[in-house]
């Protein structure tokens, strides 16, 4: 079978929208028929009737491996980005329509070492940079920015 014919096929479809399933409240339908034409390419790619498998099963696979790239590059894509303006610092949220905006200078005043997020994310430092000035690892101060980011996490999911 080419890709026209299992795309044209019946039985096929049912079986590639039946993968998407777990994933129609993620991804839109764009979305979810690029990944069953991507798993169409690789399943006549990879099929090999000596293998005993059915290139169905091939085919659903497929539909999950791809769904799956997909929704973890739109949550990459919709991770909160943290950006400074000219009142501070802020995170916008892209996977909102309304995009919120949250002072982060207030928020970073609550962390256990204000200064050094101040500097990471306002002054735009880089971990080998605030390495030198803290006299630590760059592991350390990535720990210690993951710590704190936390932090602000929490607080911001709990509304405080």
């Amino acid at each position: 079978m080419n890709i026209e014919e299992i795309l044209n096929n019946e039985d096929c479809i049912s079986i590639a929208n039946k993968a998407a399933i777990p994933f129609m409240n993620s991804l839109s339908q764009d979305e979810i028929n690029y990944c069953i034409a991507n798993a169409a390419w690789n399943s006549v790619k990879s099929f090999n009737p000596d293998k005993n498998v059915k290139l169905l099963t091939y085919l659903y696979r497929g539909v999950v491996i791809e769904c799956t790239k997909h929704v973890k590059s739109n949550l990459n894509k919709n991770k909160l980005k943290i950006s400074p303006s000219t009142k501070g610092l802020y995170i916008a949220s892209d996977n909102r329509d309304d995009i919120e905006n949250i002072d982060m200078l207030d928020e970073i005043k609550n962390c256990e070492d204000p200064s050094l997020m101040y500097r990471r994310f306002y002054e735009n430092k880089t971990l080998n940079e605030l390495a030198k000035e803290e006299n630590l690892t760059k592991e350390g101060v990535r720990l210690r920015i993951q710590k704190n980011l936390k932090i602000i996490k929490s607080r911001i999911d709990s509304g405080v």
